[in-house]
């Protein structure tokens, strides 16, 4: 009964850091419109998992200085693009580096965060209400 009180907690902890991590972050950053160029494509061969692809979007922006920068992003994706080629999206970058940006993603900010929360508290409520009704 404990480690299901623990893995609740745990959730609503990760979610909450999770929130509060991005929405430090993005005080630090400043915000533009940058639009993927390409995806770049890494194929790697592992004898124990086969091939395997990621794909990371190229996007170019912008910056404060009005200087236009094109970087591959660290995030990526499997087996598909995450995003088209042509597509503008909002992103967040660090104002000390260029190299250093994040999208700017609803799911990022709160949407992940609050599920995860929300599987914590739903998780505690049924501890609370069920399992602790049960005759063993």
């Amino acid at each position: 009964m404990t480690i299901l009180y623990a893995l609740c907690f745990f959730c609503i902890l990760k979610g909450t850091i999770q929130y509060y991590y991005f929405q430090n972050k993005s005080k630090k950053y400043y915000k533009t419109e940058g639009t993927i160029v390409d995806n770049y494509k890494d194929e790697t061969y592992s004898l124990y998992t086969g091939s395997y692809r990621h794909y990371y979007p190229v996007v170019e922006y912008t910056d404060k200085n009005g200087e236009t920068v094109r970087i591959r992003s660290e995030d990526y994706n499997p087996d598909i693009p995450m995003y088209e080629v042509g597509s503008k999206v909002p992103l967040l970058v660090n104002p000390d580096d260029n190299s250093r940006l994040l999208f700017d993603e609803e799911a990022d900010k709160s949407t992940i965060p609050m599920v995860w929360i929300g599987i914590g508290i739903i998780g505690l409520l049924v501890c609370c209400f069920y399992i602790k009704n049960l005759p063993f």
